[in-house]
């Protein structure tokens, strides 16, 4: 039973025709998207009948491409860290900020990950909006970041370009210009248009 994606009003009549109960939490406009649900499996949901439902307004959700052709061992990770590979939303605390450049830590410690070497690593330059992972070649592996504008010298963690793998872009990363430190942003795959060629 996974209410991440959709709006409170999709799954309110389905959850009543069971009998379960929705809690709504968080943002409940005409526009929120649920992207947190407690308890998390369906057992559980059934078991107590009775589910948490937290939402963020549409426009808080930001859509990404991942490219697994290009880094499959990095999105990997990526998906593991946020849990993307058993969710349809994930989330990403914001560990920093600065010029134009925002850095996020995973919450989820991946320890099966114990290197991320370095693909699909930028040559000329990076575009805005585009996913860099820290590889192994710099201390602060792991370390994920996105840049809102066009940078020849240096990769979306701020680490030079062998030190960052691309794994994929924001769509509209002009939604990240509100955020701040301390914050979270929740993200939801969309199919890459490359691969869909």
């Amino acid at each position: 039973m996974v209410l991440l994606g959709h709006s409170f009003e999709e799954v309110e009549p389905v959850l009543s025709s069971i009998g379960v109960e929705l809690v709504k939490d968080g943002y409940t406009g005409k526009d929120a998207v649920i992207v947190r649900q407690d308890p998390p499996t369906t057992l559980e949901i059934l078991g107590e009948a009775k589910v948490t439902a937290y939402a963020v307004s549409r426009a808080k959700l930001i859509e990404i491409e991942l490219y697994p052709d290009k880094a499959p061992k990095s999105v990997d990770f990526f998906r593991h860290a946020l849990e993307l590979k058993t969710k349809t939303v994930g989330k990403l605390p914001v560990y920093m900020i600065y010029d134009d450049t925002y850095l996020f830590k995973t919450e989820k410690e991946v320890v099966k990950y114990r290197e991320i070497l370095p693909e699909n690593t930028p040559t000329e330059k990076v575009f805005a909006g585009e996913i860099g992972i820290t590889n192994q070649a710099a201390k602060r592996m792991g370390i994920i970041g996105v840049k809102l504008g066009d940078d020849d010298l240096f990769g979306p963690t701020g680490e030079k370009f062998s030190s960052t793998n691309i794994v994929g872009r924001i769509v509209e990363p002009e939604k990240l210009s509100d955020i701040k430190e301390g914050d979270a942003i929740y993200l939801s795959e969309v199919a890459n248009k490359e691969t869909e060629k």
